[in-house]
């Protein structure tokens, strides 16, 4: 068998219970379980995050659907009953390795909520950029009801804010779709039947924007809830100058301008400028 190169152990596969395929310039995985709201298997989890490490070079975004009537009820709790502590620990290692994935993607993800959300699944769509809401879709993280703990309770508290997100880890509360749109959790809400075409023409229009340019915003947006303000400074002036050094930003501000009628600036380099001061 084939080893897998993410558990270091023989016997996990790649499995048809997660579909992947091009839809233009997007990458569209399905979780595809839905006699059991799409709960996750080991092998599912180890496949998702496979998928989100090794997007294809020609995919520009991600867009993540659950089959059925839900998005995802979380990991298999069959899986979660085990006594064996060993088995658990390798499932919860490559879970939290997944839901990192879905951070370090190399484009942007769009989380497709076309019903319920439940602890891994809450998780799961917490990490992604953008998040679509049918109006059916609710969240919930009954974690510490079954005697175990959130895996992204930080990213939440940003989501909601602080008071929410206790009463929605602690106790187990619901976030609606309502809800979830007015805190700023999801970031659009349509009727249940728009939730693909919707999460799709937002990947569509994320797809378009310069890869350097969003891959190095995406970045600083992960790393400003971890720098110092002087370290932020530096971080933006570097990916700044990246995107300078790539052309496409120059390219597209003079089109811009060109468009525009608003005549081009002195192409005199800034250091000159300087000088001249």
């Amino acid at each position: 068998m084939k080893r897998n190169r993410f558990l270091g152990q023989d016997g996990i596969e790649p499995t048809s219970l997660v579909r992947s395929e091009m839809v233009g310039a997007i990458f569209m995985l399905t979780l595809d379980r839905p006699a059991k709201l799409n709960a996750l298997t080991l092998d599912m989890v180890v496949s998702l995050r496979q998928l989100l490490l090794d997007v294809p070079s020609e995919a520009r975004s991600v867009v993540i659907i659950g089959s059925g009537r839900a998005f995802c009820a979380g990991a298999d709790l069959n899986l979660l009953s085990r006594p064996a502590l060993n088995e658990n620990r390798v499932f919860l290692q490559v879970l939290n390795e997944m839901l990192l994935a879905v951070r370090l993607c190399s484009v942007p993800v769009v989380a497709a909520l076309n019903g319920l959300a439940v602890g891994g699944g809450a998780e799961l769509a917490g990490q992604a950029d953008f998040r679509i809401f049918g109006r059916s879709a609710r969240i919930q993280y009954p974690d510490v009801a079954i005697g175990s703990t959130p895996a992204t309770v930080q990213r939440l508290v940003r989501c909601v804010g602080e008071a929410r997100a206790r009463r929605m880890v602690l106790l187990g509360e619901w976030l609606t779709a309502e809800e979830a749109l007015s805190c700023g959790y999801a970031h659009d809400l349509v009727d249940d039947a728009d939730v693909m075409s919707r999460a799709l023409a937002l990947a569509a229009d994320l797809a378009l924007l310069p890869p350097m340019s969003i891959a190095l915003t995406r970045k600083a947006i992960e790393l400003s809830y971890q720098v110092s303000a002087d370290v932020e400074l530096a971080m933006t002036v570097e990916t700044m100058a990246l995107c300078f050094a790539d052309g496409t930003q120059s390219r597209l501000v003079r089109d811009l301008i060109a468009g525009s009628g608003q005549p081009l600036p002195d192409s005199k380099p800034m250091t000159e400028c300087h000088k001249s001061h």
